[in-house]
């Protein structure tokens, strides 16, 4: 007598247990929903964060970015050709500002614009040199070339 205080559940007939089963069945169901809700939950947040990341929305349109390359080198590389060809200041003071301003654009990443950036560069520190050195010759060579180079 003292097992069906206990155990109650085990005497019962067929129909109890469907019952029971079905409970059962109904709370491990709900909980696998719970927890695949959560899941969903926390990956869905995970994306709104990234589409949120800085870094994402600083994406560069390269099509702007090459325009706004363009506009800055030439108007560089114009006027330093222009206080180059009126000898109106130190050309190796000038070849060495012209570098440093050169130096701090930002360059589209086509390969075209790397390495004709790369030689401009290099061309004024070989100006700057020969400037510096006094072989005025030569300077009018490499500002020849580099006229040449620097055109889109």
């Amino acid at each position: 007598m003292e097992t069906k205080k206990i155990f109650p559940l085990l005497k019962t007939t067929v129909g109890h247990k469907i019952v029971i089963g079905f409970l059962l069945a109904i709370v491990f169901v709900g909980g696998i929903s719970y927890y695949l809700y959560r899941y969903y939950e926390i990956f869905s947040e995970m994306g709104q964060q990234a589409s949120r990341n800085p870094l994402q929305q600083q994406a560069v349109d390269l099509d702007k970015l090459e325009q706004a390359y363009r506009d800055a080198f030439t108007q560089i590389i114009n006027s330093y050709l222009s206080l180059a060809e009126s000898n109106v200041a130190n050309l190796s003071e000038q070849s060495a500002q012209a570098q440093q301003q050169l130096l701090a654009l930002k360059v589209p990443p086509s390969d075209d614009f790397r390495s004709k950036h790369l030689a401009t560069v290099l061309a004024l520190g070989e100006i700057e040199r020969l400037a510096k050195s006094g072989q005025q010759d030569q300077v009018t060579t490499e500002l020849t070339e580099l006229k040449k180079l620097t055109k889109f």
